[in-house]
Parts: C-alpha cells; structure tokens; sequence
C-alpha cells in the first residue's frame, strides 16, 4: 500500500460523561462535575482556583457553553484546543489537535506522509497515532463514563488518490488489531468530503472505538475546510451523545440482567425449600424464629429483585428514547447537508444488527425476568401463611392450658370452700395443719379431675 500525503491532518475526539443519573445526590452530581474537570485541567486543579470554572446548570432546557470565553487553547505553540459544553444531563467534549503551529504562529498547512506503525512497541503511526497520543495526554489518559468517539479529517492533495485505501491508512493508526472488513460500517459523504464509519470492537472495552475519517479532496480549501469541520461539531455532538447513550444503557443492562438471574437462580432454590416446609415444621426441624428468618431474607431478596427490575425497565426506556433522538437528529442533519449521503450514520439506528437488536434482546430480558418479581411474592405469601397457622397453633395452645389451669384452679377452690366452711384458720403463718385434712385433699383432687375433664373435651374438640 503506496504512502499519501494529507494536508491539516486533525484528530478530534467527542467525549462523553454522565453529569447525573435517576437518584444522584448533589453531592454525587459534584463528584461528577470533579471529575469532568480535572480530564480537562488535571488532578487537584478543580479547588485550586487556577483554572475557568464551570457554567453548568440544573436541568438546563438548551445546551450549555461551559467556559465563558467557549474554548481553551492548548499551550507551548499547540494547534489545538478544549470545548466542553453541557447537554441536558451529560457533560460532552470536543478535543481537537493538529500538530504544532508553523514558525508564524499560523497553522501548518504543510503535507504531512501517512507513515504506518512498525512493529516495535514503542512505535505509533504518524501523523494520527501521534496525535491521539498527544490528545489522551492532554486528557490525562482519562477515559469517559458514557463513550467516546474520534474524528479525523484532512485534505488529500493526490486527486488520484484512493480514499479507502488512504482511510484504512489512517484507521490502522487509531486501533490495535485493526480489521478494516469487520469494522468499516460504510461511506458517505458530507460538505464535499468523503466520510467512512468504523466500529471497531475489542474483547478489552478500553480497547474499543468508534471512528469517522473524513477525507477532504485535493479542491478543497484548507480554511474552509478549518472552518467547516467545526461547524459541525454541535450535529456530530448530539448524534453521539445519543448513540453512546444507547451504549452504556445497554451495557448496564447486562450487568442488571446478570445479577438479577443470579437471584433467579437463588430464587429456584428458595421455592424447592418452600415445598418441604410444612414436613420439616411437622418433624420439628424448623423452630418459629427460623421461620421470622427465611421471611426477612426472602423480602430483602424481593426488594433487591425489584429495584434491578425497575432500573432493567429503566435502561430499556433510556434506549427507546435515544433511538429516536438519534432518528431525529440523523433526519436533521440530512435536511441540513442536503447534497452529502450520511446513510452510513443512519446504520445505528435502522439496521438490525445495532440499536434494534439492543432494543430487542433487553426487551426480552424484561419479559423473561419480570415472572420473578411474581415467584418471589408467592413465596413470601406462602411463608407468611405457614407462619401465621404456627403462630394460630401456638395461641391455641396456650387459651387451652390457661383454660384447663382456670378450671381446675375454680373448682378446686370451690370445693375447698364448701369443705372447710366452718372450721377454725390457722393459728399462724406457719401452720400448715390444712394440709392433712381430708377436706383440702378432696378439693385438689376435685380441681385435677375438672381439669382433666377440660383437656380431654377440648382434645376431642379439635
């Protein structure tokens, strides 16, 4: 493959961070802010007061310019700048970088060769493995909470150039273990250039990256070009602040789908326990007390269950809303550049392979787990009856012998009143005389046959 040239070679980068999420605390949403802050500024620069602080706003209804003065340049002769900007609930930067100024102070215009990475591991492609290089210094090789994506662009001079054969050039610098086949969604074109979309996966999420080259033709003017790029940074912002939206709501739901089958299969086992309950209550292996326990586990385990649940629902939601902010948007900007073909960016959100197969399969996840919340209920119903038919027992049990106990002590007592009428009582506290007399012997005895009577009528009553 023949090395090309480029002119103004650029790398920007669009990155995404989640300012504040359903429940955050204000204390939250300042840690958030924190952090943003410093990928820009570096550590323990957000209290130190150096640095512009931030704009932001709650709940803003339009799109918030974070600095005053918009921008922050890169300093020590660096074309390159910050934009960071607010969108609703996410924080959103663009990076831009494009080498060094020339000996003016003016940008380098010269042609710059496309020169691949050797195979040394300390060696990157230049210009744009350079640049990425440069760019995630400047971000303290932070990276986001939602996704990023990287954009590069430059004017080709060769108007016999292959542009796909340039643009793998310039992809294979972005990514290790480049695949142009696998991951090349498509090409288009827009304001006169041509643009390709990558999506290039990796089994190390960090390793990931979602990619447009945009190749400019040798006609093109290289300040219109400087000019035009920019003007599209706000389209480029929302279109992908809505695609990786639908990302990281995607990738929250397999963690929520993983831990909420792990309580279905601890679920399973609590209501094959439940089956053997009354044997084992029968047999006296299973005290009251232990019962109260596996009720309390069994309703933390449902409120668990639940709120993973509803926050599944959630990202579901969270997925449909941004498919059609991404259509939206995606129709925008067709009616915006009506002489470019963007179906390359439309793919995301039509082909069954991206958001509609994640529209899907959470969808179905839902539909499949949500029985659970139902099995959990049946068995906390189930044990809340057993327990209440234990405690019913146990009351039962206890009326019976206080009934037996106050017959045989009223009869008793009667008894004894009728047999010792008459007679003189004892001389002191100490005189237990009573004891021996025939009369008191005949009341007890009186007192434990009625007794006796009692608990074999309230036996049979049962």
């Amino acid at each position: 493959m023949n090395e090309q040239q480029i002119i103004y070679p650029t790398v920007e980068v669009f990155f995404f961070d989640l300012r504040e999420g359903l429940g955050d605390s204000p204390e939250e949403i300042e840690v958030r802010r924190r952090n943003f802050y410093e990928k820009i500024y570096g550590e323990n620069t957000y209290e130190q007061g150096d640095y512009p602080k931030f704009c932001d706003r709650d709940n803003p209804t339009q799109p918030v310019v974070l600095l005053e003065k918009g921008s922050e340049s890169f300093p020590n002769g660096e074309d390159g700048q910050y934009y960071p900007v607010q969108l609703g609930d996410t924080y959103a930067l663009v990076a831009s970088y494009s080498g060094k100024f020339d000996a003016h102070g003016q940008p380098n215009t010269e042609p710059h060769t496309i020169q691949p990475a050797t195979n040394h591991p300390n060696e990157i492609g230049i210009p744009f493995g350079n640049f990425q290089g440069k760019l995630q210094e400047r971000l303290h090789q932070k990276t986001p909470t939602l996704g990023q994506t990287w954009l590069i662009y430059g004017k080709i001079p060769d108007p016999n150039a292959d542009l796909t054969q340039v643009a793998q050039q310039c992809y294979q610098q972005m990514v290790a273990n480049p695949n142009w086949h696998r991951d090349c969604i498509g090409e288009g074109s827009l304001q006169g250039g041509t643009l390709f979309e990558i999506w290039h996966s990796d089994s190390q999420p960090s390793q990931s990256a979602h990619i447009l080259i945009w190749l400019f033709p040798a006609s093109k003017d290289v300040a219109a070009m400087r000019e035009e790029v920019p003007a599209s940074w706000w389209d480029f912002l929302y279109l992908f602040q809505y695609r990786h939206k639908i990302l990281w709501a995607y990738a929250q739901s397999r963690y929520l789908r993983k831990q909420l089958k792990q309580n279905f299969v601890e679920l399973k086992q609590k209501s094959d326990r439940t089956q053997i309950l009354p044997q084992e209550i029968d047999q006296g292996k299973i005290p009251g007390r232990e019962l109260q326990n596996i009720l309390t586990e069994n309703l933390a385990t449902m409120s668990n269950y639940t709120v993973d649940l509803n926050y599944l629902d959630d990202q579901r939601r969270n997925i449909d809303i941004n498919i059609q902010n991404y259509r939206d948007r995606f129709f925008y900007m067709q009616q915006k550049y009506p002489n470019s073909d963007l179906q390359c960016l439309g793919k995301f959100s039509e082909s069954e392979i991206y958001a509609k197969k994640y529209q899907r399969q959470i969808t179905a996840d839902y539909e499949n787990l949500q029985p659970g919340l139902t099995v959990l209920q049946n068995l906390n119903n189930t044990i809340s009856g057993i327990i209440h038919i234990e405690q019913t027992k146990v009351d039962r049990r206890l009326n019976n012998t206080v009934a037996i106990v106050g017959v045989g002590l009223a009869t008793s007592s009667l008894a004894a009143s009728v047999a010792l009428e008459g007679q003189n009582p004892p001389d002191t506290h100490t005189d237990f005389q009573f004891l021996t007399d025939p009369a008191f012997t005949i009341s007890l005895g009186i007192g434990v046959f009625s007794a006796v009577l009692v608990a074999v009528f309230l036996r049979f009553r049962r």
